[in-house]
């Protein structure tokens, strides 16, 4: 993987049901969560029961402040295990919550270049709105084409 080429190793984390949890060196705790994103798209689309919602989110602080490359390395781990079955595709959506979207957006775009997640994995970005979100699938998805050809559906749906 290309975290080993940067020197960076991801933080362990714990399994959880639909989850996993990690704690930082400064003792943060990060929650990565996947849930069903079937519902976005039509029953009749092959590759709906393959899509999953993913997100993170810090669920306490630690007791630095300080950027830590580790943090998105575990991330990324995440993303590249779920895409190991090739059939599997995730939904990325930028929390809204306090407004800071577009920076999420950013950042999820910075570590996508540099963990050079595009070798492997096709990212294509949507905007219903103030809502961004981020389609992820490998390049040799068997439902690639179907997923790229549901896009205007989907963005249909949902402006």
């Amino acid at each position: 993987m290309i975290f080993n080429s940067l020197g960076l190793v991801p933080y362990e984390s714990q399994h959880l049901r639909n989850s996993f949890k990690f704690k930082t060196d400064t003792g943060a705790i990060y929650e990565i969560y996947f849930t069903d994103g079937s519902s976005y798209f039509s029953e009749a689309q092959g590759f709906a029961p393959y899509v999953a919602m993913f997100g993170f989110r810090p669920t306490s602080a630690g007791t630095e402040k300080q950027r830590d490359a580790r943090i998105a390395v575990t991330i990324v781990k995440h993303i590249c295990d779920y895409l190991e079955d090739e059939r599997n595709m995730l939904m990325y959506v930028c929390d809204q919550h306090d407004r800071r979207e577009e920076q999420r957006a950013r950042l999820f775009n910075q570590w996508f270049l540099k963990f050079q997640l595009g070798e492997k994995i096709q990212k294509i970005d949507l905007s219903f709105g103030e809502l961004l979100v981020s389609f992820m699938f490998r390049y040799d998805n068997p439902f690639r084409y179907e997923i790229e050809a549901s896009m205007p559906d989907v963005r249909e749906k949902y402006n």
